[in-house]
């Protein structure tokens, strides 16, 4: 109990004004960390293993019931913020979607398949091109479009003209 002018007040009811913190973890019922604030992180959980990384993450880590890294909103210094999702097929984890802020202005979203291959691409770079990419299992494009600032466009893709998709009539 706090008291302040002559009145108990609950502690649980007084919010501090600010806070200074290296990590934050939130924790499931089990015990679990499921959510992590962190500064400087150096390592990932990936099936069970802490593992490493080369340079430190400065951000909100999610992880599922086991521990393990699932995604989260970071950025590493010099390289740009991203948020990213992984999904495990088996024991094997991969990044499946993100989208990430690079600091020379560019940006991009990304879809991989369960086999680490990037199948969807769509960006900015950094001279203000926007592109689109789609991509087979080998990261081969098949559509790519890309538009530039003042309006002109390329497009190519690959495949027989049989196989063009014509918009349905609404």
């Amino acid at each position: 109990m706090l008291l302040g002018a002559g009145k108990a007040t609950p502690a649980a009811d007084v919010a501090p004004q600010s806070m200074k913190l290296h990590r934050l973890a939130i924790v499931d019922d089990k015990g679990v960390e499921r959510l992590v604030l962190e500064a400087d992180s150096t390592e990932v959980r990936i099936d069970g293993k802490v593992q490493k990384v080369k340079k430190a993450r400065h951000g909100l880590i999610l992880f599922n019931a086991n521990g393990d890294e699932v995604g989260g909103m970071s950025t590493i210094d010099g390289e740009g913020s991203a948020i990213i999702l992984d999904g495990y097929m088996g024991n094997d984890v991969s990044e499946r979607v993100g989208f990430v802020v690079k600091p020379d202005g560019s940006a991009y979203l990304f879809v991989n398949d369960g086999q680490r291959q990037e199948r969807v691409h769509l960006g900015v770079d950094e001279a203000r091109n926007t592109s689109f990419k789609l991509l087979d299992g080998q990261e081969q494009p098949r559509v790519d479009a890309r538009v530039q600032p003042d309006g002109k466009t390329e497009w190519s893709g690959t495949g027989a003209p049989a196989n063009k998709a014509e918009p349905k009539a609404r």
